[in-house]
């Protein structure tokens, strides 16, 4: 089979992980650009629908939202409607009400033979609340006259991330199913609804003043600096880089820092609990490498496998309690261990043992059940039965000589049977 390459100027060693991840998991985000939702003079481009309370402009760009004696919901709503974007704005609120902000929403039918007004606000709303005393459910996803809660209840921890009395900021990610929430910075919720993805893939982003009974407030609440930047534009990509020097770090699909750490690593994945699997380059903790589950929110490390030979290069959880390792020393090997470090399967790599660091890197399983295998100073992908060790495919990268250095890197089975393959560092005039 031909080999295609690409070719790429050359790269410093101590980015060559981080880079190489990066080119596999992102695309370009210059054509999305930020539009301010509000002009902060007057509200074109938003419609009230559904209640009664009071929405006005103060000076400063803010829209101030003001209850009214024995009101239902009321919703300011933008008069587009968005599918995949990221919004960010500020709010503020009276400790005593409850608020939120609706996204991809949209209105019932009218009932009763009515033609005029509009029908119910519903929708996922990210909730705004001030936290009291014992924290509140500020930053998770309901869904407004839609089937209440999204965020799990074993996620809807109460927290004191919201800052009572003061202005404070979120930001709001939605792609496809995934919702993702922050508050002053801190990731609140990430949640994946397929069933509210289906009813409602897009709408309007609505500012909502909740109902009160009567006698009680007014209360109000305030929004300024609402911006949004529209995905579908464009696809995105959250994306984890790693590296000797820089360590772990994942970036959201805003392209902006979600998480980060610097214990140095050569390969990671983010688990769907939120945890990070890595594969930990040698270090004082560590001398032979290691396999490391990092808690996202504490960053301490809540289970390792430590190396047995010179260096662990990748890892990858192909089962519950199973984990796929490359192993680099004399006895270059990949192999399978659970949790309890135990080694259920093995098997040797067909590649040179004089520099162990150069042996493997981004070994993966196929979803033939195969392994494939970048050999750098080989100068070949091999694709290797894991149950005999034989090598049923080989992709030589050294077609244009050796002297060009086009080392093998990365390796990924393609949808069209094809394999795409990373060299690096190379060299072009």
């Amino acid at each position: 089979m031909p080999l295609i390459k690409t070719a790429f100027k050359p790269l410093l060693a101590s980015t060559l992980i981080a880079i190489v991840t990066v080119l596999l998991s992102t695309t370009s985000h210059a054509q999305q650009e930020w539009t301010d939702l509000f002009s902060g003079e007057d509200l074109n481009g938003w419609t009230q629908k559904n209640g009664s309370a009071k929405y006005t402009i103060e000076e400063g760009g803010v829209i101030c939202g003001t209850t009214e004696d024995g009101s239902p919901n009321s919703f300011l709503c933008t008069d587009k409607s968005y599918g995949n974007f990221v919004l960010t704005f500020e709010v503020k609120v009276d400790n005593r009400l409850n608020s939120g902000v609706q996204i991809r929403s949209q209105t019932a039918e009218l009932k009763n033979g009515k033609t005029e007004g509009f029908g119910r606000v519903n929708g996922p709303q990210v909730e705004i609340e001030a936290s009291g005393a014992n924290g509140a459910e500020a930053g998770y996803v309901y869904g407004e006259a839609s089937g209440g809660w999204m965020t799990p209840e074993d996620q809807r921890k109460p927290h004191k991330t919201f800052r009572d009395g003061e202005w404070n900021s979120y930001k709001v990610i939605a792609y496809g199913p995934r919702i993702q929430t922050f508050i002053n910075g801190e990731s609140i919720g990430d949640i994946t609804d397929h069933e509210k993805f289906n009813s409602h893939p897009s709408g309007f982003i609505g500012l909502q003043v909740h109902g009160i009974g009567k006698g009680q407030g007014p209360f109000q609440v305030r929004w300024r600096n609402l911006r949004i930047k529209d995905l579908d534009q464009g696809i995105q990509h959250s994306f984890i880089g790693v590296g000797k020097a820089m360590g772990i770090v994942q970036f959201g699909e805003d392209n902006e820092v979600e998480w980060q750490s610097k214990m140095p690593a050569s390969d990671a994945w983010v688990l769907e609990n939120g945890n990070i699997l890595a594969a930990v380059y040698p270090h004082k903790k560590f001398p032979k490498g290691a396999v490391a589950e990092i808690n996202r929110e504490t960053k301490e490390i809540v289970w390792s496998y430590e190396g047995q030979q010179k260096e662990i290069s990748t890892v990858q959880q192909i089962a519950d309690n199973e984990y796929l390792v490359a192993e680099l020393g004399n006895r270059p090997r990949a192999i399978v261990i659970n949790r309890a470090g135990e080694v259920l399967r093995e098997m040797d790599f067909k590649c040179q043992v004089k520099n162990k660091h150069m042996q493997t890197r981004m070994l993966r399983i196929l979803p033939n059940g195969n392994y494939i295998a970048p050999h750098l100073l080989d100068f070949a992908v091999k694709e290797y039965n894991p149950e005999s060790g034989e090598v049923v495919n080989t992709f030589a990268t050294d077609d244009r000589g050796r002297d060009k250095k086009d080392w093998p890197f990365t390796a990924i089975r393609l949808e069209n049977g094809n394999t795409l393959i990373g060299c690096t560092p190379t060299a072009i005039e």
